[in-house]
């Protein structure tokens, strides 16, 4: 399935998937490790970080090199039950990571990007789906990122960063959801998470819980409480290093997204009966 693309007078090529020659690599180097701050910890300020990053990014796509007779040359989209989904890379060689051949690289604006997705009704946009790190954006991202606004995400009142301490009320907003997964993950890949864990001396406890925005699909997630109180650098090290060691143990890792438990009213909330308590130091 493709879709049709527009050109901005730039070849295609090393030149146009963002090369080292085109001094698109740090862009890349930035995109990627906002993404890896947000997986590791999913805070408000992560995320708008990362979506700003990607509002004015230049993004590789990926365009058919060969379309069928009488079809017009286009950029790949995926079928998936929920609708068109849209592979998006930070470069050439995570493109290559996915599909060695068959496509070329072209370099696209990221805003474009999100208006195009947006037309087409994609389903969500996968960013380097065959390689790390990866993730993807959600339809009703794509549609504020497609206006130029910050979509607002979830709240996350209870992972806030250990320099700046919660202080609203420590009452769950009515909007997120919070619950077990319908169907438990592979133990394989609970494992996995587990093992992660183990591996951090400051990680004390680790929960499996669904958390739900609105009509949002519901993002399965491990929330960790980290034992002593550690400076923000170190908190964003033991939360990166987690989600490396799981991603190295399991391909099914990108089903996950880590966040800290630093509130005591939400640790309360998982114990109850919201989350599954995976690890314990």
């Amino acid at each position: 399935m493709a879709v049709p693309f527009w050109r901005s007078g730039r070849s295609r090529g090393a030149d146009a998937g963002g090369g080292e020659e085109s001094g698109a690599s740090d862009t890349a180097r930035d995109v990627e490790a906002a993404m890896r701050r947000v997986a590791a910890q999913d805070t408000p300020e992560n995320r708008r970080a990362l979506f700003e990053l990607l509002l004015g990014a230049t993004l590789t796509a990926a365009a058919v090199e060969d379309p069928p007779p009488g079809a017009d040359q286009g950029l790949a989209m995926l079928e998936s039950k929920d609708g068109p989904v849209l592979p998006v890379f930070t470069g050439v060689d995570a493109l290559r990571a996915w599909r060695a051949t068959g496509y070329a690289p072209v370099a696209v604006p990221g805003r474009t990007l999100f208006e195009m997705a947006a037309r087409y009704d994609t389903a969500r946009i996968e960013v380097n789906p065959a390689s790390a790190p990866r993730g993807w954006i959600s339809r009703t991202e794509i549609s504020a990122l497609a206006d130029g606004r910050i979509p607002l995400g979830p709240p996350q009142e209870h992972a806030q960063p250990s320099r700046q301490p919660s202080r609203q009320p420590s009452r769950q907003p009515s909007q997120l959801k919070v619950s077990r997964p319908a169907v438990r993950p592979p133990d394989a890949l609970i494992e996995a998470v587990r093992r992660a864990l183990e591996s951090q001396p400051d990680a004390v406890a680790g929960w499996l819980f669904l958390s739900a925005e609105g009509s949002d699909a519901p993002q399965l997630m491990v929330g960790v409480e980290l034992g002593r109180d550690l400076s923000p650098s170190d908190v964003d090290a033991t939360m990166q290093a987690m989600l490396e060691e799981t991603w190295a143990r399991s391909t099914e890792a990108d089903q996950l997204r880590f966040m800290r438990v630093a509130d005591q009213a939400f640790r309360e909330t998982l114990e109850s009966g919201a989350g599954e308590l995976i690890y314990m130091r």
